[in-house]
């Protein structure tokens, strides 16, 4: 409903972690403008929002369990929304019309995980199995296709399925994010990746 696009947490030189919440609009070229803070600062974070009721909500980053949500209009800062399995390192997603966030893959203790979570982003609450993914996996990334399509698509990252971290992987897969199941394969990368970024119009 508005024309911005968020990043949150991160690393910065010399090596420290960083809390602040930054957005651009979209429709602008122009530089980033603080919009708040996270609770925590942090890297390997994650976000996603569904585009209709202001909400962002922000997988925490490296170690972590728990979701920060916040408004994407306004300038307070971000509070504890609940916890999902890994909110290190995975991939998150949202359709852009339901009221669903899927956080998928990331970190547990440093063995990747192969959970997908979901969480209502209307109400707070910890995250409700919605299914696996074919791997254990980190550095996880995703995207979904927004209002024209109930897909989100998972570029799988790191390999951990041998019990610790085997290779990256090149494998992207699929849930319809209405329906909670196990993650299908949609196709793969040209090659072998992970810590990538996944984006799309959400009109096609």
């Amino acid at each position: 409903t508005n024309d911005r696009a968020v990043k949150a947490g991160g690393v910065k030189q010399p090596w420290a972690y960083v809390n602040s919440i930054q957005y651009i609009t979209v429709s602008t070229t122009g530089d980033a403008t603080d919009l708040s803070d996270m609770s925590v600062s942090n890297f390997g974070c994650s976000g996603t929002s569904n585009g209709t009721n202001d909400r962002g909500i922000i997988a925490t980053g490296s170690t972590r369990t728990s979701l920060d949500y916040f408004t994407i209009s306004s300038t307070s800062n971000a509070a504890d929304f609940g916890d999902v399995t890994n909110a290190a390192y995975c991939g998150a997603f949202s359709n852009g019309t339901s009221e669903r966030a899927c956080f998928a893959g990331g970190s547990t203790a440093g063995t990747g995980g192969n959970t997908i979570d979901y969480v209502t982003m209307s109400s707070l609450g910890n995250g409700t199995d919605f299914g696996d993914l074919s791997h254990l996996t980190d550095w996880t990334s995703a995207s979904s296709s927004g209002s024209v399509v109930d897909r989100g698509l998972i570029c799988l990252g790191q390999d951990y399925t041998g019990g610790s971290y085997q290779s990256r992987v090149k494998t992207v897969e699929y849930v319809t994010i209405s329906t909670p199941g196990n993650s299908t394969d949609f196709g793969d990368c040209t090659d072998l990746r992970a810590a990538c970024a996944g984006a799309s119009n959400g009109m096609t």
